[in-house]
């Protein structure tokens, strides 16, 4: 775990950058997803279906702002 987040929402915006990191995944636009350098897919569509479906419209909405702080 990441000495750094202190909460759920902390964490899940990590393990996103993690599986969305450029230096390790590539994002295909016609597929709307990041897939490993082997060519299975990492995070799409039915990732962003899920993670809608489990924190719900705020917890979204807490990722969206936190990535904004963080940027």
């Amino acid at each position: 775990p990441d000495p750094r987040c202190v909460n759920f929402i902390g964490r899940l915006a990590n393990q996103l950058l993690l599986h969305t990191d450029g230096h390790q995944t590539i994002y295909l636009d016609p597929m709307s997803a990041w897939y490993s350098r082997s060519g299975h897919e990492l995070v799409g569509i039915r990732t962003f279906d899920l993670l809608q479906a489990s924190v719900g419209v705020f917890g979204v909405s807490g990722l969206d702002r936190l990535f904004c702080f963080k940027m």
